[in-house]
């Protein structure tokens, strides 16, 4: 009797992950073009990925789950996985929700819910200057940043500190 149970369990188990399965396809904007870093979610859950530059993405998936997918300045669409293998999605831009948005180094920002100083460096400044350390080529660019070395040859100990060396802020990064 033990070994009957043990059997359909095993069988049952068998079924319910042979029903997960891999689906794709296409995530686009209204006027067509596709949309790179979609994130796809399975409702409920950590499963997750984002498309790729062509807007592709594909995802493993049990029948009856809910797709969400997600963009930045796009209005969210969900869809029940049904028995297709294949899901595209077009995104339609939500005007109300659209600001403008700040990118920094370990976060994306409202640029109204940001109360310092926003500094630009673009590629085309930094690749005027002839030196092959990208800290240095920052040196003069940004208000209030300050490099400091203790000029070691070879010695690879630079600091930065953003808005002088007594702020809060005094040493951000510390490189060696």
């Amino acid at each position: 009797m033990k070994s009957l149970c043990f059997t359909l369990l095993f069988l049952s188990s068998l079924l319910s992950f042979a029903q997960q399965r891999a689906i794709s396809g296409i995530i686009k904007s209204g006027d067509g073009e596709p949309l790179p870093g979609a994130t796809v979610v399975v409702k409920g859950t950590t499963n997750g990925t984002i498309s790729n530059y062509d807007g592709n993405y594909q995802i493993e998936v049990n029948q009856g789950d809910t797709l969400l997918v997600t963009f930045i300045g796009f209005t969210a669409v969900s869809q029940a996985v049904g028995t297709e293998s294949t899901y595209d999605f077009v995104l339609t831009e939500d005007t109300e929700q659209l600001e403008e948005v700040v990118v920094t180094g370990y976060a994306v920002e409202k640029k109204s819910d940001i109360t310092g100083a926003i500094s630009i460096v673009k590629t085309e400044e930094l690749d005027m200057v002839s030196t092959p350390n990208v800290v240095s080529k920052l040196q003069g660019r940004v208000p209030g940043l300050t490099l400091t070395s203790s000029g070691v040859p070879g010695g690879n100990d630079t600091q930065i500190s953003i808005r002088g060396l007594t702020s809060v802020f005094g040493e951000l990064v510390r490189f060696g």
